[in-house]
């Protein structure tokens, strides 16, 4: 986790932002990439054959990245390049809080899905563009007085092995992939669930981007006046911190926004519970 994790804090500005004149933007990875990965989510694990997966990640240079922008979004539009084999998929928000509590700030929780599209089977080989409504946000929200980071990701869910990985895998030193990475889930994380770890890959591209619309401005909140958001840094969770300060810290954030269940606080280099460590999926 602390890799995936790791991978993501380096992308703190990296999202691919393409504006469009209706003040909309493209959040993700180019699309012009051939999805050359033949194996399927198991492709993640040494022993075990998972049953689903979930991936979304980041260009460490800065060309592209998962993480929505600043501020409060709708994505109208999603879209992942398939391989040649297809099967039922859903396009997943993956949300992050961090205390920003504390000098540095402690505790990170990652993470949980609070949206995801209706589940899809795409055709192969293609491009497929699917119509979404998915609130998705990028804040600082003030929680009992304490600030705590919320920032969402766009990721894509195989809910079976049936089809390959979405994936562009660096063919070459020239190849974009090469400064590409991933964060996976296995299972796949559903709505409403949380995740206790994470895997993390290299020069992988998961070909997957949305198009984000500006969410309308809300009203003063009537029912929560200790709550508040601004918008947060446009950049990604930063590794989690351990202790009893950060813990507590991240439970206060996780009552305060409305999730359930208890916090997960990653080990260092904990991968999938059900893989030996963060590894390639082979082609």
């Amino acid at each position: 986790m602390r890799r995936a994790l790791a991978l993501l804090a380096a992308a703190s500005a990296a999202a691919m932002l393409l504006p469009s004149s209706s003040g909309a933007v493209t959040v993700g990875a180019p699309l012009n990439l051939p999805a050359n990965v033949a194996e399927g989510c198991q492709g993640f694990v040494i022993f075990g054959t998972p049953p689903s997966c979930t991936v979304f990640g980041l260009d460490s240079r800065g060309a592209w990245s998962s993480q929505t922008p600043r501020g409060s979004w709708t994505i109208t539009t999603a879209r992942v390049r398939t391989g040649l084999s297809v099967g039922p998929m859903a396009f997943t928000v993956v949300r992050s809080l961090r205390s920003q509590a504390g000098s540095p700030a402690s505790g990170a929780i990652c993470c949980s899905v609070p949206a995801e599209s209706p589940v899809f089977v795409p055709a192969p080989n293609t491009v497929n563009e699917i119509p979404v409504s998915l609130p998705v946000t990028n804040t600082v929200e003030d929680i009992e007085g304490e600030p705590v980071e919320v920032v969402d990701y766009l990721g894509v869910s195989m809910l079976d092995l049936s089809s390959s990985l979405p994936l562009h895998r660096a063919t070459s030193a020239a190849d974009p992939a090469v400064s590409a990475g991933l964060s996976y889930f296995i299972p796949a994380m559903r709505r409403g669930q949380q995740a206790l770890q994470a895997g993390g890959a290299t020069e992988l591209v998961p070909l997957v981007n949305g198009d984000y619309q500006p969410a309308p401005a809300r009203g003063p909140a009537c029912c929560a006046p200790s709550r508040r958001s601004r918008d947060a840094p446009g950049r990604a969770p930063p590794a989690p911190r351990s202790g009893t300060a950060g813990a507590a810290a991240g439970a206060r954030a996780r009552r305060g926004a409305g999730a359930t269940g208890r916090a997960c606080w990653p080990r260092r280099g904990a991968g999938s519970s059900r893989q030996a460590g963060p590894t390639s999926p082979s082609s």
